[in-house]
């Protein structure tokens, strides 16, 4: 049997990994820990998790002085190593800094104690059945006290649990025996804090029933880490797209949740070079965006402020701190280019798939003229446009006729400008593409989905069944007897209509306004028929039948107002 500690879902894959090597073999385990068996269980050291990029590394915040056994040089699973305590036993360990908002503790006790101290709990697969894995909860027994200063500055209880795991001894990763005591939500501790754990007398004892001896119980004292940057992407001395850049920005990751209305530029943050009101910033959980004109082939420094000052999510005020080489983070934009012009030469291409221009900049569509590019035959209502929402591929949009042979010539010296109108892209010669389009108009998507749940956003919301198919459609060509839409049970559903497209699209809608709350049947007959815009016809060749169910808005569950330590919800934010 394997028992699993409890862990928090949305630690990272290194974070997961390296927890794994914490799982208790069994509820009794007689595993050889190279500690000492004889005597008190006695504490060796004391860990809290410090590491927020990973969540691998844990840093001693006590060591249990002159000792021998006490862990000094451990190996890591990713094959480095660190040092727990000093070398010299008789050097104590410093105050240790534990990451907000993931932080854990970590005891580690010289021999292996009493498994009664935590409760297993099987893990059931998706039939219920038990599944012979366990996770490990310290709920009832409760072995230790938890306290860190909230936002009054005052002492206060966290509840906690956490688990045993009997695996490890003073040269493992992670070392053991140890109990994990995990808070149950750590973002309630305000960043720069000063936390505290004891062991309970009488609580904690070994095999034979020794109990932590009283001068070992505590309190091991630590505090949580101010705000502290902990990675940039792009990183410093990187290259990457200025069309990425334009979708993503400048991104600043940070120990813990923000305040993002406190991080600013150029209060706690510059950017180099910037145009005049062209930067800022803008954040959200524990990220920090800087914004700009991303130009193509330019060297950015985007740095921290000496006097930078963040707030976090309990609105604890600290100077930002930076755990990175430098304050400065140095990185370019690649030069202007096209990286690929599609669809590439092939058949079967659908009229709904436009002729793309792959810029690795975000560029502006005005500045392609139809002069500079040619394409055969020509394409009706032929326009240049930006793809919805990618400011670096340019759509030869228009209505492209079925079963048809384009060619596409980007000609030699034609011109793209940057939407930041200061760098141009240059075809150094001509780029010549050719495909053909389907022979026939083809139904490729439908929404909702069969026996698809759809939910109202409001009461009053309408209810649509849409079609979509490889060409811009006519709507006017589809009869209202050319479908049917019903309850489950056969009752016609009045007010069916199909709704005007007002402007060309591939997608057929048929709408019911107010439709209620229910189970339904949208069919498009067989034989039914509908025209593209160019006046092709697609012939259903069968009933098309779409059952779905569609529910009212539920009602929003109350949300429990977020208190941070200290804090009274007439005090809360």
């Amino acid at each position: 049997m394997f028992v699993y500690p409890q862990r928090r879902k949305t630690q990272g894959a290194v974070a997961l990994a390296v927890g794994a090597l914490a799982i208790a073999a069994c509820d009794d385990p007689t595993a050889r820990t190279d500690l000492r068996p004889e005597g008190d269980p006695e504490v060796l050291a004391v860990l809290v998790l410090s590491d927020s990029l990973h969540g691998l590394l844990e840093t001693a915040t006590f060591c249990a002085p002159n000792d021998p056994i006490r862990p000094t040089l451990v190996g890591l699973p990713d094959f480095t190593t660190t040092t727990v305590c000093d070398e010299d036993p008789s050097v104590p360990a410093t105050m240790a800094e534990a990451a907000p908002g993931s932080w854990y503790v970590r005891i580690m006790f010289d021999e292996l104690l009493d498994p009664s101290i935590e409760d297993l709990i099987p893990i059931l697969d998706e039939n219920d059945m038990e599944t012979g894995t366990f996770t490990g909860t310290l709920e009832r027994t409760q072995p230790v006290t938890l306290r860190c200063k909230g936002v009054d500055d005052m002492f206060h209880d966290v509840a906690y649990d956490g688990y045993y795991s009997p695996s490890g001894n003073n040269v493992t990763w992670p070392v053991g025996p140890s109990i994990v005591i995990r808070p149950l939500d750590p973002t309630i501790v305000p960043v720069a804090s000063d936390c505290e754990v004891a062991i309970k007398a009488d609580t904690v004892k070994d095999k034979s029933g020794n109990f932590v001896p009283p001068g070992q119980v505590g309190p091991y004292k630590f505090r949580t880490q101010p705000v502290t940057v902990i990675d940039t992407f792009p990183a410093d001395g990187g290259t990457v797209a200025a069309d990425f850049m334009f979708l993503n920005d400048f991104e600043y990751i940070f120990n813990t949740v923000i305040d993002p209305d406190t991080f600013t530029l150029p209060e706690d943050v510059t950017l180099t070079p910037a145009e005049a009101g062209t930067a800022g910033t803008y954040g959200f959980d524990n990220l920090g965006f800087v914004f700009g004109n991303w130009t193509p082939g330019t060297e950015f420094t985007v740095e921290i402020t000496a006097d930078a000052m963040v707030t976090d999510l309990c609105g604890k005020e600290t100077p930002l701190r930076v755990d990175l080489p430098s304050n400065a983070t140095t990185f370019s934009t690649q030069p202007f280019r096209l990286n690929s012009i599609t669809p590439a030469q092939g058949t079967g291409v659908l009229p709904s798939r436009k002729i793309r221009l792959d810029f690795n900049t975000p560029v502006d569509a005005s500045t392609l003229a139809t002069t500079e590019f040619t394409v055969t035959p020509a394409i009706a209502g032929m326009t240049v446009v930006n793809a919805g929402g990618d400011n670096g591929t340019l759509l030869i949009q228009g209505r492209y006729q079925l079963n048809t042979e384009y060619t596409f010539t980007l000609n030699a010296n034609a011109t793209v400008r940057d939407v930041y109108d200061t760098t141009d892209f240059t075809n150094a010669m001509d780029q010549t593409v050719k495909f053909t389009t389907a022979t026939a108009i083809a139904l490729t998507a439908q929404s909702p989905a069969n026996d698809a749940r759809v939910v109202k956003a409001t009461t009053a919301s309408n209810v649509d069944v849409r079609l979509t198919f490889s060409t811009e459609m006519d709507t006017t060509t589809l009869g209202t007897d050319e479908f049917t839409f019903t309850t489950a049970a056969g009752a016609p559903v009045a007010g069916a209509a199909v709704v005007p497209n007002a402007a060309p699209s591939t997608g057929v809608a048929v709408r019911v306004v107010g439709l209620a709350a229910g189970s339904y049947v949208f069919t498009l007959k067989a034989g039914a028929t509908i025209n593209d815009l160019l006046g092709n016809t697609y012939t259903q060749a069968a009933d098309r039948v779409i059952p779905f169910t569609v529910a009212e808005t539920p009602t929003p569950p109350d949300v429990e107002e977020f208190l941070c330590l200290g804090q009274t919800p007439s005090a809360a934010n």
